[in-house]
């Protein structure tokens, strides 16, 4: 596994954690401030995930796998396998989440300029056939794709 975070700007924060994880690589990059990014990545065998964040005020979120839950209720373990998910901003106030779990060869790209950006996708189950692409440029565009 293979986690990268490079900042500059101020108080950018960044959280990379692949446990259980084979052949991940993860990568952070943050130019700007108070922007965040986590990778998780649990369970993931082969994925790869970006944040790419310039600007200020920027929030990402990805997860591709997860571990089990011992509950209650109980929640079994997730797995992505060859998984590639990427989010970029660029702007002011963007906010994006990733979530892929129990998928093979899922594509999940978010791109954001502009101000006031948000995304949700979440992607499962369909291993090579799920692919969402989502750009938003302007201000306040809210979407959530959900494919179950």
């Amino acid at each position: 596994n293979t986690g990268t975070v490079t900042q500059s700007g101020s108080e950018n924060f960044a959280s990379v954690t692949q446990a259980a994880s084979s052949g991940a690589i993860a990568t952070a990059i943050q130019n700007g401030s108070l922007s965040s990014a986590t990778i998780v990545q649990t369970n993931a065998t082969g994925s790869q995930a970006t944040v790419n964040q310039s600007g200020s005020l920027n929030e990402a979120t990805i997860t591709q796998g997860s571990a089990a839950l011992a509950g209650p209720p109980v929640v079994p373990a997730t797995t992505s396998t060859n998984d590639r998910a990427t989010i970029t901003q660029t702007g002011t106030n963007g906010f994006a989440t990733i979530d892929q779990a129990d998928t093979t060869g899922a594509i999940a790209t978010v791109t954001q300029g502009g101000d006031l950006n948000g995304a949700a996708v979440f992607q499962s189950g369909m291993d090579g056939l799920t692919t969402a692409t989502v750009t938003q440029t302007g201000a306040t565009a809210p979407l959530r794709q959900i494919r179950i």
